[in-house]
């Protein structure tokens, strides 16, 4: 297995318990599992009582130094949708995806969406700062990916005067970066762009501070020259939509659903 890198390193990182024979120190990273797969080890680090825990202690804040120049997220924006795939987000975000972002010390306003476009009202509202955070992170399916992604896209022209309904118009690029945490039925995005279908690893990317550019193709109406919609995965018409459609109603068998429908 492949050391990938040193996970951040805070307080929260660190556990520390004295007695009269040592001082144990833990240090969390994150390896390659398989292919595409990260996880979260630690390594414990222990100095004796009879030496200086001095050096040791100095080989923590040399770590915390080169960690605080890589350019990672401090702050996020979280939006959990209870009601995607098997419904299990929110137990995912707590169980397996917080835990990862508090041991990196990362500061999170977590939502839990209410109804179908929650996440995107909401970053449509001028009084939500967006600037304030690094990113701004969906725990749901590709559904909740394209709300993300038709709010910020939508939100970045209009706060640059730019028509983003106009054909004709050329769009801004968001400076803010977007993540998903697959937690859906098929989660597309997920594994477009991690190669694999797992919220620890995807988890970990965001901690680390990967990104990557992807493609986002929007459809317009050709007569009133108005934006239906921003894609960045799959957009059907037809059968598929009847299908998709029909599958909503038995959302409890997941993928199966759609096989179903």
């Amino acid at each position: 297995k492949k050391l990938i890198c040193d996970c951040v390193l805070n307080d929260d990182l660190i556990d520390e318990s004295c007695d009269q024979k040592m001082t144990l120190v833990r240090l969390y990273y994150a390896i390659g599992v398989g292919r595409h797969g990260w996880k979260v080890e630690y390594l414990s680090l222990q100095a004796d009582a009879n030496h200086n825990d001095s050096a040791l202690f100095n080989y923590i804040r040399r770590i915390r130094d080169i960690i605080d120049g890589y350019k990672r997220p401090k702050r996020l924006l979280v939006f959990v949708n209870p009601f995607g795939g098997h419904r299990k987000a929110r137990k995912i975000y707590e169980n397996r995806v917080f835990p990862i972002f508090k041991l990196a010390s990362i500061e999170v306003d977590c939502i839990v969406t209410e109804r179908a476009n929650h996440a995107k009202d909401l970053l449509l509202d001028p009084q939500v700062r967006l600037n304030t955070y690094d990113g701004v992170i969906c725990v749901g399916g590709d559904g909740m990916f394209a709300e993300l992604l038709n709010g910020i896209l939508i939100r970045t022209q209009r706060d640059h005067g730019i028509n983003w309904s106009s054909f004709e118009s050329s769009l801004k690029a968001p400076k803010i970066t977007m993540g998903v945490i697959p937690a859906g039925s098929t989660d597309a995005v997920a594994y477009a762009t991690t190669g694999i279908n797992d919220p620890i690893t995807s988890s970990i990317a965001i901690v680390l501070g990967k990104r990557l550019n992807i493609d986002v193709s929007a459809v317009h109406h050709r007569d009133e020259d108005k934006l239906i919609r921003y894609s960045t995965s799959f957009l059907g018409y037809g059968y598929f939509g009847d299908t998709i459609a029909d599958s909503e109603a038995n959302r409890w068998m997941g993928p199966k659903r759609y096989d179903w429908a």
